[in-house]
């Protein structure tokens, strides 16, 4: 059993005998309904709410002191069903939480499911916990028979992205819980050089990665550094909203445009509010595309989220939504406007606590600015490659100094790597060879 497990520190805090722990394990097992091990041990009379809030809160504390200090205290215990599982899924180092009929709770964790013990969930439970947590319009629509994805704050674990569909077998739902926004850069493992890209008052920065990569955490963390230190105007374009930020120098607006409306209008809206700096939610779309690259041309600090598997990928995929006759224009805009790129992915920490996030910055030199005018994009990994004393940082560089660092395992780090072959040769084709220094 893990030692960071529930039911190992409620034995050693002396709540619990291992016959207590025995016996609890042995109803979670064998019951008809699935219930969670925190819920035994209340049903049972060994631990009062507060207490099991207490141990969830060592229980997190514990598994991110690695990562950090990335994670949101619990200041009060769950009121809900749902609630409770959210904090045992997030001390546990779950990215997100999966509930449907028919199967148990599922935790999910960069690379993996871990599925949690006990008998499936029925129909009206799962109903039962989403009606008890999640605001009234979610459950709602999903009953219509829609997909509906939005932010709810669930007391007791804080807020979550909440994704409530139905399925063959009745209500379903993931949900992730979202970080508070931090000004601390490097506690999110993002290199230090990542502060140019909110340095300059005007540009287009991007931050880029597959899903459940972090993006949106990131963005968050470079608009609350802005925020600490400038008086300006931020202003935020999300469908669903979930970068919460509280003024600090700056003033903060949230733009939510409605489903189904072209972002460029809250764009423009953003510019007739006099934004300083304006933020994307999401960049895929060519008409948020445009709007971004209208609003950097404005003299606006310019900040998105793109879903690509690098900074090449990310530049290659903003130029490709360019309208073909506009697409040499376009491109010497981007160039202009560039301030540069931040990808990152997620792997599966050594210790399996929770995920370490490896990425590559590529800046806008004049050399990269001329690279993206000209369309030699295919030449940009190795600009990054000789910008490494101006901050630039490849994907493979970043695998090696987690590697260094025990963070990840060689097989993790070499799956990830761009040239798996060519990192295994400059790693000297060892494992032991990631110990040579940093």
């Amino acid at each position: 059993m893990d030692a960071t497990s529930l039911g190992r520190l409620c034995i050693e805090k002396g709540l619990i005998t291992e016959k207590d722990l025995e016996r609890c394990l042995g109803i979670q097992k064998t019951g008809e309904t699935w219930r969670r091990l925190g819920e035994i041990l209340l049903s049972e009379g060994l631990l009062t709410g507060t207490a099991l809030a207490n141990l969830l809160r060592i229980q997190q504390s514990m598994r991110d002191e690695s990562r950090r200090g990335r994670s949101e205290a619990i200041t009060e215990p769950p009121s809900s069903e749902l609630g409770w599982l959210l904090s045992e899924a997030r001390a546990s180092g779950a990215c997100a939480l999966l509930v449907g009929a028919g199967r148990p709770p599922v935790f999910r964790h960069v690379g993996r499911l871990e599925v949690q013990s006990g008998p499936p969930l029925l129909a009206d439970q799962v109903e039962a916990m989403l009606i008890d947590a999640l605001p009234a319009e979610m459950v709602d629509r999903a009953r219509a028979g829609s997909f509906h994805e939005g932010i709810a704050e669930v007391t007791g674990s804080g807020r979550v992205r909440a994704t409530v569909y139905r399925e063959s077998g009745g209500f379903a739902a993931s949900l992730r819980p979202i970080l508070p926004a931090t000004a601390e850069l490097g506690s999110l493992g993002v290199p230090p050089a990542a502060r140019e890209l909110v340095r300059g008052r005007s540009g287009l920065a991007l931050v880029a990665g597959p899903a459940l990569s972090g993006r949106t955490t990131t963005l968050a963390a470079l608009l609350e550094s802005i925020n600490v230190a400038h008086a300006c105007h931020i202003v935020t374009i999300e469908r669903p909203s979930e970068i919460l930020l509280e003024p600090k120098r700056g003033r903060i607006s949230r733009f939510e445009p409605e489903e189904g409306a072209n972002v460029t209008e809250a764009a423009e809206s953003a510019l007739r509010a006099d934004a300083d700096v304006i933020a994307f939610g999401s960049l895929d779309e060519p008409a948020a595309v445009l709007a971004a690259l209208v609003a950097a041309e404005a003299g606006k600090l310019v900040l998105g989220v793109m879903t690509a598997p690098s900074a090449s990928a990310a530049v290659s995929r903003l130029l490709d939504a360019l309208p073909p006759r506009r697409a040499a224009a376009g491109r010497a805009l981007f160039a202009t406007c560039l301030r540069g790129v931040l990808a990152q992915r997620l792997l599966p920490s050594a210790d399996a606590k929770g995920p370490e996030m490896a990425s590559e910055l590529l800046l806008a030199t004049p050399v990269v600015a001329t690279l993206v005018r000209e369309n030699r994009l295919a030449q940009l990994a190795g600009a990054m490659a000789t910008g490494r004393g101006e901050g630039m940082v490849s994907l493979d560089d970043s695998l090696v100094r987690l590697l260094r660092r025990g963070r990840v395992t060689f097989e993790a780090a070499t799956a990830h790597a761009q040239d798996p072959a060519r990192f295994t040769e400059a790693l000297g084709g060892r494992r032991e060879s990631v110990h040579a220094g940093d």
